[in-house]
């Protein structure tokens, strides 16, 4: 009664009671220090799904410009093929031209002959022959007529 009458009892149920609260409080301290840890924990491993997919994308990105440097690689390829094909064709174009040049000359000097034995047949004194003569006769005779 003793205990009722100065509220030791009270006391006791109020103490179990705020007891119970604070055990109820560290528990959800707890808790909350474990969901700041997987908090920062998830946020962690966030950054790091971030920095894996921007690698991810760099490499795709890589891949792709890889790609395209292959392609203009094979591009070059082709076109030192056709600049090496046209090469070939200019020194071939410029040996024909050269045959056409000595061709040409060729003729130009059978040509040049030609008309040097026909200046040489004009300028040479001409045997008199009394049958060329009775022969150029008549035929300026015909022509008279």
């Amino acid at each position: 009664m003793l205990t009722q009458r100065y509220g030791v009892r009270q006391d006791v149920a109020e103490f179990e009671q705020l007891t119970q609260k604070f055990d109820d409080l560290n528990q959800k301290a707890a808790a909350l220090v474990q969901a700041q840890t997987l908090q920062s924990q998830l946020d962690e491993l966030t950054r790091a799904v971030e920095r894996m997919e921007r690698k991810a994308v760099a490499q795709k990105q890589l891949d792709e410009l890889q790609g395209r440097v292959d392609e203009a690689t094979r591009a070059l390829e082709r076109l030192d093929r056709k600049v090496t094909a046209l090469k070939q064709l200019d020194e071939l174009v410029t040996k024909v031209d050269d045959l056409i040049r000595k061709v040409d000359e060729g003729k130009l000097n059978r040509k040049l002959d030609e008309l040097n034995r026909k200046v040489d047949a004009f300028t040479a004194p001409a045997p008199a022959s009394p049958a060329k003569e009775s022969a150029g006769d008549t035929k300026d005779a015909k022509a008279s007529k």
